[in-house]
């Protein structure tokens, strides 16, 4: 059974932006990656994508699977693309929680764009905002903070 979805942007999250690429945060912020897919699973949270880019090219689906994001496993729905406003990326979360059929509360988007982040909690689903244009060892250690809230949370309701 599905705990809940880990929801990753692409650019500035899970791919370095120009500045990150610039500090030299790339390699990094592929080892931050790996490590948060790694957690998500852990706790039993599967993996989708919500991201602005009009489509996913091949060349990027290999380095996501580079990464422990393989998008040939998930289901329909579960990859949003061409979502631009914080509106939209709403409208995607929505999309992926009917994909996994888990409660809006088990999701979480990982985005660079603190409006995307803040209208995603206006709408019911966690969020995290990823600074600096790539995810960090600081994020993971946030990432598990989060779901060890999470699973004490569903161990005393459960």
């Amino acid at each position: 059974m599905v705990s809940g979805v880990c929801v990753f942007d692409l650019d500035g999250t899970v791919l370095p932006n120009i500045k990150a690429k610039k500090k030299g945060r790339r390699s990094a912020g592929e080892t931050a990656v790996k490590d948060m897919v790694s957690q998500c699973e852990a706790y039993g949270y599967e993996v989708a994508i919500n991201t602005a880019r009009p489509r996913v090219s091949s060349k990027i689906r290999k380095l996501l699977g580079d990464l422990g994001i393989y998008m040939d496993d998930m289901p329909d729905g579960a990859i949003q693309t061409g979502r631009h406003s914080s509106r939209s990326k709403a409208r995607g979360l929505h999309h992926i929680q009917e994909a996994y059929h888990v409660p809006a509360e088990n999701v979480i988007l990982f985005d660079d764009l603190s409006r995307n982040v803040k209208r995603a909690h206006q709408n019911g689903y966690a969020g995290m905002h990823i600074r600096g244009g790539v995810m960090s060892d600081l994020d993971v250690q946030q990432g598990h903070g989060y779901f060890q809230t999470v699973s004490h949370l569903c161990t005393e309701h459960g």
